[in-house]
């Protein structure tokens, strides 16, 4: 699989309180920008374009990122990709090859299906155990030294 392009998603994002306003900054002459409509008195460059490619984003004046080229004037993102070739998968050669794989996926595919279904009813019972904690779970029995309670070991010396 040859990767061309990546994309990167925060999970959370810290949004500034609701009318807390941060200075407007000019990106040529960095001075502080009063005027509401971004025009820097000092060198009349328009304080909402990006510092990179000097887009100005219509709709979100005050975004985070610049929808053009990516920049941020709030903060710095670095990221380190450590990529090489995989040699652990099988090279798919004919098409009896492909059947076989597709097969073998189809029955690993099915095994989690049951898997998940039945640790989903042990879940079941789990919560039904826990959501009545006053009551007893089991009648007290006496357990053997091997870990088998009396009971079970009887039931199987019977069907022995």
């Amino acid at each position: 699989v040859v990767a061309t392009t990546l994309l990167i998603e925060y999970a959370t994002f810290h949004e500034p309180a609701v009318g807390a306003s941060e200075k407007l900054q000019c990106p040529r002459c960095s001075r502080s920008v009063a005027d509401r409509h971004g025009i820097c008195r000092h060198c009349g460059d328009n304080a909402y374009q990006c510092r990179h490619c000097r887009n100005i984003n219509y709709e979100h004046l005050d975004a985070f990122l610049c929808n053009e080229c990516g920049f941020c004037k709030h903060s710095r993102f670095e990221w380190l990709l450590q990529v090489r070739p995989s040699y652990v998968v099988e090279r798919i050669t004919t098409e009896a090859e492909k059947k076989r794989l597709v097969g073998m996926v189809e029955a690993e595919l099915e095994s989690a299906d049951r898997r998940h279904g039945a640790l989903a009813s042990h879940r079941r019972a789990i919560e039904a155990l826990l959501s009545a904690p006053d009551e007893p779970l089991l009648a007290a029995a006496p357990v053997s030294p091997l870990g088998a309670t009396a009971a079970s070991a009887a039931a199987g010396a019977a069907t022995a």
